[in-house]
């Protein structure tokens, strides 16, 4: 396990470091993506995992498909767990209220989409 040496706290604002991968969908990089910290725990597999609530920015600037995978296999896509090496404090961005608007959207315009084309599929 590794030992890491933090000044993070609870609602400060992150970037991701250059270079890091999405755990469980590798194919995307997401460096210089930014959000707040929801979370900071310790588990058996890692020592401590950081977990992120994106920003307006990002979400905004989130690929499509991604969005779906997370969907698609029920995760959610307006926040991840890393692990504190992998991000960076960083300036504020946007406000929580931003944050809730962009997801509404998201929701309204894609993940609304989606049910209804698996609805059809079903019948």
């Amino acid at each position: 396990m590794k030992s890491y040496n933090i000044d993070f706290k609870t609602s400060d604002s992150v970037r991701v470091k250059s270079g890091v991968k999405c755990h469980g969908y590798e194919s995307l990089c997401i460096e210089d993506w930014r959000g707040r910290i929801k979370q900071i725990t310790a588990t058996k597999k890692y020592d401590m995992l950081v977990e992120i609530e994106w920003d307006s920015i990002t979400l905004l600037d989130m690929p499509v498909d991604f969005i779906k995978h997370c969907e698609d296999n029920e995760l959610e896509f307006g926040c991840m767990f890393l692990e504190p090496d992998e991000i960076e404090i960083a300036s504020k961005r946007d406000t929580k209220a931003d944050v809730a608007k962009i997801t509404k959207k998201i929701a309204h315009d894609y993940i609304q989409k989606w049910e209804k084309e698996k609805n059809c599929d079903i019948q």
